[in-house]
């Protein structure tokens, strides 16, 4: 089945691609049209757990005022995303 369509699985703070890989796969098979794409965060000091690296999207410096935090690297994770979309996915016609 050709791919007609197209999704980039991002996972959440601390998890890899693999801790979706499960359900990604159960959904490709009722949706075969769909091409999935599901990349793993770099691992980075996160403030927000005392600097511990992990697998993260951007730096979270705490769970209050988010919308004012700086957000560090996520600039560089949404050009990861635009990378990934254009390489696997430029020939989807819905992204």
């Amino acid at each position: 089945v050709q791919a007609t369509a197209g999704v980039v699985m991002l996972h959440g703070l601390g998890d890899t691609a693999k801790g979706w890989g499960q359900a990604c796969f159960h959904w490709a098979l009722s949706m075969p049209h769909v091409r999935w794409v599901l990349p793993t965060a770099k691992e980075i000091p996160v403030a927000l757990n005392n600097g511990m690296a992990m697998p993260a999207w951007y730096d979270i410096q705490g769970l209050e005022n988010r919308a004012l935090e700086e957000c560090e690297g996520i600039e560089e994770s949404a050009d990861v995303v635009k990378d990934l979309v254009a390489e696997k996915l430029g020939d989807a016609d819905r992204i």
